[in-house]
């Protein structure tokens, strides 16, 4: 499926300058929540494994935050494969169902420090908010570490 946009930015000279992006699905990745197509925007990165330490174009923006940045890594890869658009509409939370991005967070956080539909599979809001809510809960906050799937990526 390849999806088609057309983006109007401007230049660095000011000139009005007219893209037509051209989206395709990758892999397995899905593109839906609840039968809603949601907009792909973001170059997918292909991880690369070094005996269980994933790697990643994102690894500057984890390890720029208080916490120890190849757990995050290895619970993140668990939970999405570290893939932005990640979605899983099955998880439920407390009214709302769905997790979503890198970090696979709670439709329950939509709202709060500064999350929304609009930029949750931005790689940088969606580390950021996992951040606000590791301060907030910890890592129990991730399924994937406490039944310990994360354990071999890490």
């Amino acid at each position: 499926m390849v999806l088609s946009s057309v983006v109007s930015q401007t230049s660095g000279r000011g000139e009005e300058i007219e893209r037509t992006i051209h989206i395709q699905q990758v892999d397995d990745m899905p593109m839906y929540c609840d039968n809603t197509l949601l907009p792909i925007s973001y170059t997918p990165i292909k991880p690369t494994i070094s005996g269980n330490l994933v790697f990643t174009d994102y690894d500057h923006i984890i390890s720029k935050y208080d916490w120890d940045s190849r757990l995050m890594k290895a619970i993140f890869y668990a939970e999405s494969q570290l893939k932005p658009n990640a979605v899983n509409a099955k998880d439920r939370h407390k009214g709302c169902s769905g997790s979503y991005g890198i970090a696979q967070i709670g439709c329950v956080w939509f709202g709060k420090h500064g999350l929304n539909w609009d930029n949750w599979s931005d790689p940088e809001t969606n580390i950021r908010v996992a951040y606000e809510i590791y301060k907030e809960q910890g890592l129990n906050a991730w399924g994937v570490y406490r039944n310990g799937s994360y354990l071999k990526y890490y």
